[in-house]
């Protein structure tokens, strides 16, 4: 599974969060830094995940987008395929990632 995760102004919950996700299996994550002014929590977590960084702050839309052109532009089509064939590692994998999310407070979770 391709988790993509928009940061903006990340605080240790993000490096939580990553070494949360980190456990699982067969599990790829992607940063994108949306514009923040430090670099220090994505160097505390850039040898777990990929990180993609805009220059300036473009919204979580944008960068939902650059983690998805990403995705498209990396992987085959047989790893993206893989995540639909199989709904129910999808499905488990999502509930976990939806409990961990649970303890954030203003943030979104896309499924």
């Amino acid at each position: 599974m391709i988790v993509i995760i928009p940061a903006y102004e990340p605080d240790y919950r993000l490096e939580n969060l990553v070494k949360s996700l980190k456990k699982e299996k067969n599990l790829k994550l992607i940063v994108v830094n949306d514009g923040s002014s430090s670099d220090e929590v994505f160097n505390k977590i850039k040898n777990d995940v990929i990180i993609l960084k805009h220059d300036i702050n473009l919204g979580k839309g944008i960068a939902m987008k650059t983690g998805l052109n990403y995705v498209l532009n990396n992987y085959s089509n047989e790893e993206i395929e893989k995540l639909y064939k199989n709904p129910n590692y999808l499905r488990e994998k999502s509930s976990k990632i939806f409990e961990e999310a649970k303890s954030w407070t203003n943030n979104i979770l896309f499924n």
